[in-house]
C-alpha cells in the first residue's frame, strides 16, 4: 500500500495487474509466470527510481483495488 503511494511507476503497473506479487524490488503479474521466474509484467522498481514519472495513464480503477484499502478490523 505504501508503495502504491510512494512510486508513481508502481502505481502506474498497479492499471494493469490483475495478480500482483511485490518480492524485494520486483512487481511481477503472477498470471504470466511462477515465483521463481521475472515474465513480461515484472517491474524492476529500482531501474524506475528516479526516472520521470509516466506521462499518459489510462483513468480506468485499479482491478484490484481492495489490496489498496486498509485491512477491515
Amino acid at each position: 500500500r505504501t508503495l502504491a503511494h510512494t512510486s508513481c511507476h508502481f502505481q502506474a503497473w498497479l492499471r494493469f495487474a490483475r495478480m500482483p506479487l511485490l518480492v524485494g524490488s520486483e512487481a511481477s503479474d503472477v498470471r504470466y509466470g511462477s515465483l521463481q521466474r521475472a515474465n513480461f509484467t515484472t517491474m524492476h522498481l529500482d531501474r524506475a527510481a528516479g526516472q520521470a514519472c509516466p506521462p499518459a495513464l489510462p483513468q480506468w480503477d485499479y482491478p484490484r483495488a481492495d489490496l489498496l484499502q486498509p485491512a477491515h478490523r
